[in-house]
């Protein structure tokens, strides 16, 4: 209610259309700010994703499957994160068998992401590269570890 106050406006002007609205700031030469909760963000900040919906049958069909997608590759690349993750807890913990399993998997689900548009192929390959400095780091710690020393021979 401050910014109503200070524009000098009631709430029966709130009515103005959108660009109305923009258009007063400017010849105010004030800003507007964004407010982040309630109805009246919409008039404050750039439209977000799935406020505004098309009229038209084909742009809503496309609309939807716009939004499945942009889930889908935000699972993909999730997982890859949560992966990632795991093979850290597993080079942490120390267990071979472990690490080359995480790892086996880490890289097929980049892979997998990759394939699907998920991730860039310079993406996937920049994260397979560090999950491979990450597990073969571990791998000769932890072989050397579970080695016993072996005499010298001559």
């Amino acid at each position: 209610m401050a910014l109503l106050d200070s524009l000098g406006l009631t709430f029966d002007d709130w009515e103005l259309p959108r660009r109305g609205i923009e258009r007063l700031a400017r010849s105010l030469s004030i800003t507007i700010p964004f407010a982040p909760l309630g109805h009246w963000s919409i008039l404050f900040a750039a439209r977000p994703a799935g406020l505004f919906m098309a009229n038209i049958a084909s742009q809503k069909k496309r609309i939807a499957r716009t939004e499945r997608e942009r889930q889908e590759n935000l699972r993909f690349r999730s997982s890859v994160k949560t992966y990632f993750k795991r093979l850290e807890d597993a080079v942490s913990g120390g267990d071979t068998e472990r690490i080359a399993s995480e790892h086996t998997a880490l890289v097929s689900r980049i892979d997998k992401a990759v394939q699907r548009g998920a991730l860039h192929r310079n993406t996937g390959a920049r994260k397979k590269s560090r999950a491979a400095a990450l597990a073969g780091a571990s791998a000769p710690a932890a072989a050397s570890q579970s080695q016993p020393a072996s005499e010298d021979q001559p």
